[in-house]
């Protein structure tokens, strides 16, 4: 079962051209890499221990509410980013994982919150 065989006999004076379209999948129909693979269950823990940061930070912010500062603001942002960036990677690895074709979408999304999250971060 899936395996497929082909043969080609030819003379020496016939010419055969044509094209083959080859999709080779991994086992259960994942067209990641197998260096890609452990992504899917990587990420969704990721996302939830941002998550409980976030819950928590919120939390904080709130127990504090009094204090007027515009840091605490900024770095809510962080927290908040990383979740989104986390989750566009997961939705376009997931995506990729199951169809096998790139969703431009996602990875302008990714790139977008990428980029907050680095200029937030590091800035």
């Amino acid at each position: 079962k899936g395996k497929f065989y082909g043969g080609i006999l030819m003379s020496n004076e016939s010419l055969l051209t044509g094209w083959v379209r080859l999709v080779l999948v991994n086992p259960n129909g994942q067209h990641l890499g197998y260096d890609e693979i452990p992504l899917l269950f990587i990420l969704p823990a990721l996302i939830a221990l941002w998550a409980l940061m976030t819950i928590a930070w919120i939390a904080n912010w709130v127990m504090f509410r009094h204090q007027h500062i515009g840091l605490h603001r900024l770095l809510t942002l962080v927290p908040l980013v990383k979740c989104g960036d986390l989750a566009s990677v997961y939705a376009y690895y997931l995506t990729y994982s199951k169809t096998g074709l790139d969703h431009p979408v996602l990875l302008y999304v990714y790139m977008v919150l990428s980029v907050i999250y680095q200029a937030v971060f590091i800035a």
